[in-house]
């Protein structure tokens, strides 16, 4: 909740804290609560936590730029900075779609 309000506010504060909160949370779950559990809950809950894990840092690879408050998104600007040239040789072959 704390992160979707900062994205939407826009103060870089509030979503860095969100996942500072994530962070120590995730970690005081790891090393504390998940052994006072019996083993099929924890082995259930590990999954869990690392197909959790996983969606974050896939989510987070694709609004990087949102979150952490980049201006243009590292990965768009050195799009935009590099331009492919086709030579007119490979252009005639490829025809009027490759161009």
């Amino acid at each position: 909740m704390l992160l979707a309000i900062g994205i939407a506010a826009r103060l870089r504060s509030a979503r860095l804290l969100a996942i500072g909160i994530f962070g120590i949370t995730l970690i005081k779950m790891v090393g504390g609560d998940l052994w006072s559990i019996g083993p099929i809950h924890r082995i259930v809950s590990f999954a869990g936590i690392g197909a959790l894990l996983l969606a974050c840092s896939l989510l987070f690879h694709r609004v990087k730029h949102v979150v952490l408050g980049e201006r243009d998104g590292a990965g768009l600007a050195a799009a935009r900075a590099t331009r492919v040239t086709v030579p007119p040789s490979v252009g005639a072959q490829l025809g009027p779609v490759g161009r």
